[in-house]
């Protein structure tokens, strides 16, 4: 899960962000602050409103059975990016954590958005000759 945040023109009064793991990054001429989270935490902005982007994946479903003959991979993670402007305030970040033989589980920004996790993968056992 990231947070992406123009440095220049995207701050309402004198408006920061914290929380995750903090880059920056160049594109184009514009300076951005990434916060990234690849654990559960809290992204927090103080002294008014922030305007960033957000991106947020869920988890991806497990693989068939291991005991099966036949299995396929779990389906992909939801994922969602929008741009939202963040009132002064916490927010509880959780990111899924993987899973082997299980529906994915969801990553979420609370009260901002949710993305839901990958469907299992299905499996099939040897047939037994007859």
């Amino acid at each position: 899960m990231a947070f992406l945040h123009n440095q220049t023109t995207l701050y309402v009064g004198n408006a920061s962000g914290s929380g995750g793991t903090v880059t920056t990054a160049t594109i184009g001429a514009v300076n951005y602050t990434i916060h990234t989270f690849t654990t559960n935490g809290t992204f927090s902005v103080v002294g008014g409103e922030l305007a960033a982007e957000y991106f947020v994946l869920g988890g991806g479903g497990g693989g068939g059975n291991a005991a099966s003959f036949y299995s396929a991979g779990g389906g992909g993670g939801e994922i969602k990016t929008a741009n939202y402007t963040f009132e002064t305030g916490s927010y509880t970040c959780t990111v899924a954590v993987p899973v082997l033989t299980s529906n994915g589980a969801s990553s979420s920004i609370s009260g901002v958005a949710t993305s839901t996790g990958g469907g299992v993968a299905g499996g099939q056992s040897p047939v037994s000759p007859t």
